[in-house]
């Protein structure tokens, strides 16, 4: 914050609270306090501490709460430029490719998408009764834990099953 705009939200307070002792000496000792905070921050706790109906300055009230404002509106802030960054990451590589949408999901492997989405499938009814029954003693297991237990990629393909489903 520059001390022009400073000395205008001390002429601010003064007027607010005539009893508030800002000399000249007291306004130079706070800017200090305040120079690292951008003036809009500022200028809104002051804003909302006079509409909060305070009758005397609390600086460290006023200090406080425009350190979490200015935190909180760093992260805002960090979080737009984050979103922007991604958004430009998947316009310059849409992730359309079977690579891509492993990576996205975070899978290593098609057959551990394919555990995965037989998981959701299977706790959302998706599977036909026969594949259920197949897949029930895996449901809630993670990947790696399913494998050491006997799935395998086209568990459920039993052809005669398959053949009496279809009729």
């Amino acid at each position: 914050m520059q001390k022009e705009e400073f000395v205008y939200w001390c002429n601010w307070l003064k007027v607010r609270w005539p009893n508030a002792n800002l000399s000249e000496f007291h306004i130079r000792s706070l800017y200090d306090d305040f120079a690292i905070y951008d003036d809009n921050v500022f200028g809104n706790v002051l804003l909302d501490y006079f509409d909060s109906g305070n009758e005397f300055l609390d600086w460290s009230a006023i200090k406080r709460r425009t350190k979490d404002l200015q935190i909180q509106e760093y992260s805002e802030q960090a979080q737009q430029i984050k979103a922007l960054e991604d958004k430009k990451d998947k316009e310059s590589d849409p992730p359309s490719s079977l690579q891509a949408y492993l990576k996205q999901n975070g899978w290593k492997s098609f057959e551990e998408a394919v555990y995965y989405k037989t998981q959701h499938l299977y706790q959302y009814g998706g599977l036909k009764d026969w594949q259920k029954e197949n897949f029930a003693e895996y449901v809630g297991k993670t990947y790696e834990s399913a494998k050491e237990h006997g799935w395998q990629f086209g568990i459920g393909l039993d052809e005669e099953k398959t053949e009496k489903s279809m009729q």
